[in-house]
C-alpha cells in the first residue's frame, strides 16, 4: 500500500463513528444480499417440488423480514455515507481553505489561481465521494465475493473449484477492459477542459483577436484540439462497447460451466434442484458484483491522482512563518488580533539583502530610515525594487539579510495579522468584493454606520456617493463591475481608512485612474497622507510632488533622495525622469 493511499484511508478514518458504522453496515448488507439464494433453495426443493404449501406461510414471512432487513440495511447505508461524504469534503475544505489563507505570496505567484480552486472543488468533492461511497462499497463487494464463492463450495467443492480457478480471469478480464475505459473517459475529460479554456480566451479576447485579423489560425488551433477529442472520444466509445459483449461473454463461460457441472452432480443425486438454483445465483451474482468492483478498484486507483494534489496543497510549508513565542503573544494567521497599543509608524530599513526564489536579486545592503508621519513616494524604472520594498514592509516576502524595524522593534517579532491590522494596503488594481459599498468598506472590520460616513467624509467620497443609486448601499457587482476605476480605487482608500491605522502603502494607486476621477483621488490620497508615514509607489510623478520625501531608486538602489524642490535643482534622476 503506498504513501498517497495511507493517507486517504487515514483522512476518512478521522470520522469513526461514520466510517465504521459505515463497514459494519456494509459488511450487514453483503451477508444480507447472500442470503435470498438460500431462501430460494429451501423453498423450491421443501414447497415447489413436492408441492407442499404447508410452509408457504413460513416462507413468507423469512422472505418479508429479509428483505425489510435489506431495505433498513441500504437505508441506513445510505444516509451514513452521505453524512460521511458531506462532512469529509466540508472539513477537508476547511483544512485546505486555512492552509490557502496561511501561505506566503511565492506560493500564489507560482501556482494559477485556477489550480488552487480546482483543488478545493472538483479535487475535494471526487476524494469525498470515492472514500465515502465506494472505499466503503469496496467492503460489501469483498465479503459478498468470498460469501459467494464459500456458498458454491457449501453446495459442492467440484463446482467450487472451478469457480475458483475460472473467477481470476473473469475479474482480470472486466478490470482490466474497465481501467481502459476509464483512462480514455478522463483523456475526454482533459481535452474537453482544453477545449472550454479555448473557448473562454477565444471569446474573452475576441476584440483582440478581430483587430489583429487571425480568426483562422484561432479557428484551426480550436479545430485541431476539437479532433483530438474526437480520436479520444471514439476511443472511448470503442471500449465501452467492447464491454459489455465481454462481461456476458466471460460470464455465460462461468454460468455454462456451472450449468454443466450442476447437472452432472444432479444426476447422480449430490445436488437437488434448489441446490443447482443456488449455484447458479451465486455464480450470476459473482458475475454482477465483478463489474461493479473492479469500477470501485479504478475509482480508487485515480481518486489517488486527486488525493495526491490535494495532500501536497495541504503539506506545503508556508515561507514565511510567525515563531511559536510571536503567536502565543499576538495569535494565529486566522485568530482576530488582540488588543495591542497601535504602532506609531518610525521605519526603518537595515542592510535588507533580498532576492526571490528564482534567484533574481533585488536589494544589497539597502538602507532607508523614515520617522513617524513622514510621507514617502518610491520612484523609478520598471524592476528597481519600489513594491518589492513595500511588500517587504508588509511582510509578504522576508528579506534574505537585514532587518526591517517599525518602532525600533523587527517586523519579524510582530504576528503577521498584527502587522497587517496596522497598515492601510491599497493596490494597483483595487479588487471589491460582491456586496455593497459599505459592507466592502468595513470588510472585516466591527465599524459603526457613523465611522463609515466619517471616512467617507474625510476622503471627499460625497460626489462619488451622490452619483451612485443607492449611496452607501449600493451594489458594486462582481469585482467591482458596475462602478469605473476610478470609484472602485476610492473605496479601497476607505477601506485602508476605516481602521485609522498610522502607516499606509499605495501601490501604485493612480495608474489606472481616468483623468475624471484624477482630481478626487488626489484629493483623497493627500488626506490619507496626513499625520501617516504613507508609502507611495508612484507611477505618475504629478502626484508625488506634496511628499515630504522622494526616494530614487534604480537597481535596488537608492540614487538619490529629497523633496520635489530639492530634487529638481540638482537636475539628476528625478529630473530626468519628470522630463522624459
Amino acid at each position: 500500500m503506498n504513501r498517497t493511499l495511507k493517507k486517504m484511508i487515514k483522512e476518512v478514518s478521522k470520522y469513526k463513528l461514520l466510517f465504521y458504522s459505515g463497514v459494519f453496515v456494509a459488511i450487514t448488507g453483503a451477508i444480507l444480499d447472500s442470503l435470498p439464494p438460500r431462501v430460494y433453495t429451501w423453498a423450491i426443493d421443501n414447497i415447489i417440488i413436492p408441492g407442499n404449501y404447508d410452509h408457504i406461510f413460513a416462507f413468507a414471512i423469512t422472505f418479508a423480514v429479509l428483505i425489510a432487513l435489506i431495505v433498513l440495511d441500504t437505508y441506513l447505508f445510505i444516509f451514513l455515507m452521505g453524512k460521511l461524504e458531506v462532512k469529509f469534503s466540508q472539513n477537508l475544505r476547511n483544512n485546505l481553505f486555512k492552509k490557502i489563507q496561511r501561505l506566503s505570496m511565492n506560493y500564489y505567484n507560482e501556482n494559477q489561481d485556477g489550480w488552487i480552486i480546482a483543488r478545493l472543488t472538483s479535487d475535494v468533492s471526487k476524494l469525498a465521494e470515492v472514500m465515502s461511497w465506494q472505499f466503503v462499497d469496496s467492503f460489501y463487494f469483498t465479503l459478498l465475493i468470498i460469501v459467494s464463492i464459500i456458498s458454491i463450495f457449501f453446495y459442492s467443492v467440484p463446482i467450487g473449484i472451478a469457480v475458483l480457478v475460472t473467477y481470476p480471469i473473469l475479474f482480470a478480464a472486466i478490470h482490466f477492459i474497465k481501467s481502459k475505459i476509464l483512462v480514455q473517459y478522463r483523456k475526454v475529460r482533459k481535452q474537453n477542459s482544453i477545449i472550454t479554456s479555448k473557448y473562454n480566451e477565444l471569446i474573452g479576447g475576441i476584440q483582440t483577436i478581430k483587430t489583429m485579423n487571425i480568426e483562422e489560425q484561432n479557428f484551426e488551433d480550436f479545430r485541431h484540439e476539437n479532433s483530438r477529442m474526437k480520436r479520444s472520444a471514439i476511443r472511448t466509445i470503442i471500449l465501452s462497447t467492447l464491454f459489455p459483449p465481454t462481461v456476458l461473454l466471460l460470464g455465460f463461460f462461468m454460468v455454462s460451466i456451472g450449468i454443466g457441472m450442476s447437472v452432472d452432480q444432479f444426476q447422480i443425486g449430490n445436488l437437488t434442484t434448489g441446490e443447482v438454483s443456488a449455484i447458479l445465483s451465486y455464480i450470476l451474482i459473482l458475475v454482477d458484483v465483478t463489474t461493479e468492483y473492479s469500477a470501485i478498484l479504478s475509482e480508487l486507483q485515480h481518486a489517488q491522482a486527486n488525493a495526491e494534489r490535494i495532500f501536497s496543497l495541504e503539506e506545503t510549508i508556508p515561507d514565511l512563518v510567525d515563531s511559536n513565542q510571536v503567536i502565543t503573544k499576538y495569535g494565529d494567521v486566522l485568530e482576530n488580533v488582540k488588543n495591542f497599543k497601535k504602532l506609531d509608524g518610525n521605519i526603518n530599513f537595515k542592510n535588507i539583502h533580498f532576492k526571490y526564489q528564482n534567484g533574481q536579486k533585488i536589494f544589497s545592503n539597502y538602507n532607508l530610515k523614515i520617522n513617524k508621519g513622514t510621507s514617502v513616494a518610491l520612484v523609478g524604472a520598471t524592476g528597481s525594487g519600489k513594491t518589492t520594498l513595500v511588500n517587504l514592509l508588509s511582510r509578504f516576502y522576508e528579506p534574505t539579510n537585514g532587518r526591517i524595524e517599525i518602532d525600533n522593534i523587527d517586523i519579524q517579532d510582530f504576528s503577521l495579522n498584527f502587522l497587517h491590522s496596522n497598515i492601510g494596503h491599497v493596490l494597483q488594481t483595487p479588487f471589491l468584493f460582491k456586496g455593497t459599498v459599505k459592507e466592502n468598506i468595513i470588510y472585516n472590520y466591527n465599524a459603526t454606520d457613523q465611522e463609515v460616513t466619517d471616512v467617507a467624509n474625510i476622503l471627499g467620497l460625497d460626489y462619488m456617493l451622490s452619483h451612485l443609486t443607492n449611496g452607501l448601499d449600493t451594489q458594486v457587482g462582481e469585482g467591482g463591475g458596475n462602478l469605473s476605476v476610478g470609484e472602485k480605487q476610492l473605496i479601497s482608500f476607505a477601506r485602508a481608512l476605516i481602521k485609522n491605522p498610522n502607516i499606509i502603502i499605495l501601490d501604485e494607486a493612480t495608474s489606472s485612474i481616468d483623468s475624471e476621477s484624477e482630481e478626487l483621488v488626489q484629493n483623497a490620497i493627500d488626506k490619507l497622507m496626513l499625520n501617516r508615514t504613507t508609502f507611495i509607489v508612484a507611477h505618475r510623478l504629478s502626484t508625488i510632488e506634496k511628499c515630504d520625501l522622494i526616494v530614487c531608486m534604480k537597481n535596488g538602489k537608492i540614487v538619490e533622495q529629497g523633496t520635489h524642490q530639492e530634487l529638481l535643482k540638482n537636475k539628476n534622476y528625478y529630473y530626468d525622469l519628470r522630463n522624459q
